[in-house]
Formats: C-alpha cells, structure tokens, sequence
C-alpha cells in the first residue's frame, strides 16, 4: 500500500494523509555522528545503490543519526571516506549526509534525522558529554539553532516525515556536576518534556508537517513521565514517543519472549 505523506498521529498509531495505519520497518545508518562525520559504506558503494538496497530488502524508512558538528562543520570530508562517491570529494559532512537523504528519498524510503551527539564521536555513555541538549561547550541555543537549519533543508521533502530529537538522554558530568535527565518538573537543565515541546514547536514553523520522535529517559527506556506529562507542541498530533531495548536491559537468563513484550 502506498503511503501519503505528510503523516500523522492518531491515538497509538501513525497514519498515512489518508487515514490509514503505517509501520514503520526501518534501519539505521550510521557514521554521519561518528568521528568521520561520514555516513558508512560510501567508500565502497555508490549511494543510491546502499539506498536500493535497503529498499529492495522491504524496508521503508532510515533512522539517519548525525552529530550536531556534522551539521556545522566547515572542512570537506577525507576523500577516501567517499572513494565510491567521487562527485562528493570537496564536500562538507552535511553536504555529503543531504546527498545521502536525496539518494534514500529517491528509493522511496522514509527518512527519520536523528540527533546522535553533540560532537562526534562513539555513543554512549554517561561521561560522554553528549547525554543533554548542552554541555560546557554547547549551549541550549546551538541546539535549537541546527536543528532549524536541518528541518530548513528538508522541509520540502515529503519523505522526511520527522526529527529524532534527541538520541538516548542520560546523564552528563557538566563542570563536575551531574545533570540527570527529567520530565515534566521545568527545570531549564534538564527537563527533556520540556525540550522536545520547545524545540518541535520551533521547527513547525519551518516544517510544519513533520513527526517529532521523543525518546525517554535512562538511554531511551524510560517513559514512565509521560503518565503525567506529554509533550506538547504547538501543533498537535505529531508526538512519536520512542523507546530503546537492549538485551542488557534485562535479567540475566530471561526468556526472549519475555524480553519482547
């Protein structure tokens, strides 16, 4: 069935402009966060075949995490990171990242942005320096500022349905202090509720169709704030929230049917 954009919400389920139900059967495709600031497997092939192939495997959709440095940084990427790609050698990490949205919206696959990091790097951990929306270095403003600037570059293509906000909130050591994340309580620092409402109801203004992926606490396991306190941008009907699970979320020896649920 084919799916009309611009998607919805409605309840527990995401529909399609005409009221049908979707799924989203996706995959990540990493790299653009990491130290390289390049998406993967571009130094082996061509960016529309890795785009064809995944959609010739049945998927639909691409998480495509980034860094907030790969969305600002001035220098080209190294060349032998796109050896298959040469028309990108010059580029910079986000000039590459949106030829690879172009190539996987072309194959007719949804894409999903997520914010992985602040700076590049591996993820995660609780001494990353990444498990805010700021950190000494990275104001709040940065934030809210690339990602207008990346819902500026794709608000005109209808299959990239929404913004992962923010990758796995967790705990960050900030000029010695801990910060815990938390919801709904308003604290400027730490309030993710909060910061996703801000920041969706900011880029609406810029792309006003687009879902808004919220992940919960404790690296995205955690939603139980949600019981008392929604997200709630200005306009409705857009608020995915996203859970994470890992096997080492679980007891040692617990079934997989268990693990499922």
């Amino acid at each position: 069935m084919a799916i009309a954009t611009p998607l919805s919400v409605s309840g527990r389920w995401i529909t399609d402009a005409n009221a049908n139900r979707v799924k989203l059967s996706g995959v990540n495709w990493a790299g653009a966060h990491q130290d390289a600031m390049t998406p993967g497997g571009l130094d082996y092939r061509h960016r529309n075949d890795i785009a064809a192939q995944i959609a010739e495997w049945g998927f639909n959709s691409v998480r495509f995490p980034f860094a907030l440095q790969t969305v600002t940084a001035g220098a080209p990427v190294a060349v032998a990171r796109v050896a298959a790609n040469p028309d990108l050698a010059g580029s910079t990490p986000w000039q590459v990242y949106t030829a690879c949205v172009q190539a996987l919206t072309d194959a007719g696959l949804m894409v999903i942005p997520n914010c992985h990091l602040l700076y590049e790097g591996w993820c995660c951990w609780d001494r990353d320096g990444n498990g805010l929306w700021w950190n000494g270095n990275w104001p709040a403003a940065r934030f809210a500022g690339d990602w207008l600037t990346v819902a500026g570059a794709f608000a005109d293509n209808p299959l990239v349905i929404g913004y992962d906000l923010k990758n796995e909130p967790r705990k960050a050591t900030i000029g010695g202090t801990v910060y815990t994340p938390s919801w709904g309580d308003g604290n400027p620092d730490t309030d993710f509720c909060q910061l996703y409402a801000s920041t969706a109801t900011a880029i609406q203004a810029v792309d006003g169709n687009a879902l808004f992926f919220c992940e919960g606490l404790s690296y995205a396991a955690d939603l139980t704030g949600t019981r008392t306190k929604l997200v709630a941008p200005a306009k409705g009907n857009c608020v995915v929230y996203s859970m994470h699970d890992y096997a080492w979320y679980h007891p040692a020896g617990q079934p997989a049917a268990v693990r499922a649920r």
